[in-house]
């Protein structure tokens, strides 16, 4: 709503746990689970990641303009 920055603490199933800062997008319901699309910031990438599996989140005060965001398909 507000187009704040994220930091997240994830758990990856194939690389263990990791610091992003993400841009949240969106969040779906996929068969029954909850996932939120955000841009990473780090890698110039859409991602999807899993609600179970974020482990911590701290809404920063910086802020991203979601009509700038390349998303590439």
């Amino acid at each position: 709503k507000y187009n704040q920055k994220i930091k997240i603490r994830y758990q990856n199933l194939q690389h263990g746990i990791s610091t992003r800062t993400v841009y949240p997008l969106s969040l779906y319901l996929f068969q029954g689970e909850w996932w939120c699309s955000c841009y990473w910031e780090e890698q110039d990438d859409m991602r999807q990641f899993h609600l179970t599996r974020i482990l911590e989140a701290e809404i920063l005060e910086e802020y991203f303009n979601p009509n700038l965001i390349n998303v590439k398909f």
